[in-house]
């Protein structure tokens, strides 16, 4: 979703430490803050939660930007194939 003027206001659901809390943000540069705003868009966020289906033992496997798809996971040698070894 492209930031008209590099921000966004949004009524959220921030889920953390197992529980939810309403709340107004802005994200703007990259960042995001409380805000009193009025919001353009509804949003669910979520804090980093393991992949629960059938990839969860790639958890751990730190992916290095700019991989193109074989690179990333065609056999025998793309990188999850290594990493699952």
């Amino acid at each position: 979703m492209g930031l008209p003027g590099g921000r966004l206001i949004a009524d959220a659901y921030v889920y953390s430490s197992g529980s939810f809390e309403r709340m107004r943000i802005e994200v703007e540069d990259g960042l995001f803050l409380e805000s009193d705003g009025e919001p353009s868009v509804k949003l669910a966020l979520f804090e980093d939660v393991t992949d629960a289906h059938t990839h969860c033992a790639d958890y751990g496997l730190h992916i290095p930007p700019g991989l193109s798809i074989e690179e990333l996971v065609a056999p025998p040698d793309g990188l999850k194939h290594r990493y699952l070894r």
